[in-house]
């Protein structure tokens, strides 16, 4: 049996099929897109061993104060010593990679304009949510999930990318760049928030009770890991409901927050 492919080895056989499949002749450029959330803390480890071109992914957004959370795009090429500490890390949640032959202003507008999405609700106003689409871990079942159409415009201008196990999915068309939208432009359909919404969940109650953990004073402190994690479950279900969400915004983490320390308060005074 052969061996896996690294991770760099995936990226160069990616390179090579993008590069002699560009009608233009125009090369192709390397674009990661880094969580500012994963452990692994790929954002710090770029800048110590390459940084020489990244943008926060917030920047011009109402958003470009979450430094905590922020995710990046870089820039680099195959010589990059970043490379090879992406194939030293086994971390799911690091990010991935992205090919195109457009400049990094183009690509950068496009994933910013993917900040957030909208939930298509049957006919009904759809719901605005931030889309974690700088986690492979919850882009590739979406993305997998999605018929051609929904692929194409989810890429824009990105040939292929590439997620940190080295799996390559392709643009179903032309790569197109047609200027960056307001978002929540992209409409999640039906299919696809049902095919996400487990998934979605328990990355969404894991984020929510690290970010409650980090307040000041935390109502779920005093709780076992387990009894936590179920409080904070069983809350989030009655504010935001069951749809396919992993971030929630600082008002309704307030609103969680008080309401588990309400709870927390009704139970020590009985």
């Amino acid at each position: 049996m052969s061996e896996p492919l690294t991770f760099r080895a995936s990226l160069e056989a990616a390179l090579e099929r993008v590069e002699a499949n560009s009608a233009s002749g125009e090369s192709a450029r390397i674009y990661l897109v880094l969580s500012g959330t994963s452990q692994a803390e790929p954002v710090r480890h770029f800048f110590d061993k390459d940084g020489l071109t990244a943008l926060p992914l917030y920047l011009g957004t109402p958003y470009a104060g979450w430094q905590p959370v922020m995710p990046y795009l870089a820039e680099i090429s195959m010589t990059s010593p970043f490379v090879d500490w992406i194939d030293s890390c086994d971390a799911p949640d690091w990010g991935w990679a992205a090919l195109s032959t457009e400049p990094m202003d183009s690509v950068f507008a496009h994933l910013r304009s993917l900040t957030q999405i909208t939930i298509d609700k049957s006919g009904a106003a759809g719901k605005a949510v931030f889309f974690r689409h700088w986690d492979a871990r919850f882009l590739a079942p979406l993305f997998d999930s999605l018929d051609s159409a929904h692929q194409a415009a989810l890429l824009g201008p990105v040939s292929s990318w590439i997620a940190p196990d080295g799996k390559e999915r392709l643009h179903p068309a032309a790569p197109v760049y047609d200027g960056e939208k307001a978002f929540p432009w992209f409409v999640l359909p039906p299919a696809a928030e049902q095919a996400l919404a487990s998934h979605c969940r328990d990355v969404l109650v894991d984020n929510t009770v690290a970010a409650l953990h980090k307040v000041e004073h935390s109502p779920i402190a005093a709780y076992p890991a387990p009894v936590a994690r179920q409080k904070v479950q069983r809350h989030l279900r009655r504010v935001i409901g069951d749809g396919p969400v992993t971030e929630i915004d600082q008002t309704t983490l307030q609103t969680l927050q008080q309401r588990l320390q309400q709870e927390a308060e009704r139970t020590h005074s009985r």
